[in-house]
């Protein structure tokens, strides 16, 4: 169901209440100077994650008279995508560590000897480093004498991992939802904000009628299409899709869109699932045509730090089908039922 009343989602988030009452506020820096904020990044992948989506709509949407951004450093052997690095690479250089993915055709990219060589390369002319996903991060950053930003984007065990082991190498912490605010360590939760995510709209406005896009799929008006567009990983549940079109039966089928390195796996798990029922579509940088085909977004995550794959969905009108897990909770709070719910552990009945 698209959500009552909410704005068409800036990249910088919904502004919570938290946002409103405690702004972040940094040492040496003046929101009346003339002179822009210079902010780096310093990433474990650039995949086609949420969190990489996050970096770059933050880059694309920010007002660039008030923030520049001198780079992105790449952490060593980090799994990188074409797509992504290309995007991010039009607003600053990439610094990369060795065995890091970007590409050798991508623009901008400067191959560095290690992550310490990356970052300080990526913030050398900064004035704040912003940052998530990395454990330990005092080794990295030993010597910058930066106001450092740390994102919490997730919930689970890794995140809380990465999380407390680089508190105290951290200035000022921020998770994208309440949930993802519980892997800090109770003393600096109380000092984190959250900020909610939000998406690119024109990513998600679709480029041709939604008829078009169901014919070359396959499908016509009476078919019913349940879909999945994210990362292809067990852990999202991404099964749930082919197990419903399955169970449904009739005109009911599953449609699958995205990546992830476990894609070979969901896929041949999915149609041992449902069989013809289930297909799979490339991944597309504009999500907007898929959304608009769909009939049903399917999420039935356990976990989510947030989900910018439903908002996404939300925007584009897609009645959604949800586990009311991250940053759903809240959002109903101020926004009225935005999912039909499913229990993150269903009964065989359910």
């Amino acid at each position: 169901r698209t959500p009552s009343g909410v704005p068409s989602c800036r990249p910088a988030g919904l502004r919570s209440q938290a946002e409103d009452a405690m702004p972040l506020i940094f040492p040496g820096t003046d929101s009346r100077r003339r002179r822009p904020v210079r902010v780096a990044f310093l990433t474990p992948t650039l995949l086609l994650g949420g969190a990489e989506r996050w970096m770059v709509s933050l880059a694309r949407r920010c007002d660039h008279h008030r923030i520049v951004w001198t780079g992105t450093a790449l952490s060593d052997w980090a799994p990188a995508k074409p797509e992504i690095c290309r995007e991010l690479s039009a607003y600053m250089p990439i610094f990369a560590g060795p065995g890091a993915g970007p590409p050798d055709d991508c623009p901008s990219v400067v191959r560095c000897r290690s992550t310490f060589d990356a970052v300080r390369l990526a913030t050398q002319s900064a004035d704040i480093l912003v940052t998530w996903g990395l454990p330990d991060l005092g080794r990295l950053l030993a010597g910058i004498e930066l106001p450092v930003v740390f994102v919490s984007h997730g919930a689970g065990d890794w995140t809380a991992r990465a999380v407390q082991s680089s508190e105290p190498a951290c200035s000022h912490f921020v998770a994208v939802s309440e949930t993802a605010l519980l892997p800090f360590r109770p003393q600096t939760r109380s000092r984190a904000i959250v900020l909610h995510n939000g998406v690119d709209v024109e990513r998600c406005a679709p480029t041709q009628p939604r008829e078009i896009t169901r014919h070359s799929l396959g499908f016509d008006d009476q078919d019913i299409l349940i879909g999945y567009v994210g990362r292809f990983s067990f852990e999202k549940n991404p099964l749930a899709a082919a197990i419903a079109a399955r169970k449904l039966g009739g005109r009911f089928h599953a449609i699958y869109c995205g990546e992830g390195w476990k894609e070979a796996e969901v896929r041949s798990a999915a149609e041992n699932i449902a069989g013809d029922r289930v297909r799979f579509i490339a991944h597309q940088r504009i999500v907007g045509n898929i959304l608009s085909a769909l009939d049903v977004f399917m999420l039935a995550s356990p976990a989510e730090g947030f989900s910018l794959s439903l908002t996404e969905a939300w925007y584009a009108g897609v009645p959604t089908v949800a586990t009311r897990v991250g940053a759903v909770p809240e959002l109903e709070r101020s926004n009225g039922e935005l999912v039909s719910a499913v229990p993150v552990n269903p009964s065989p009945r359910i």
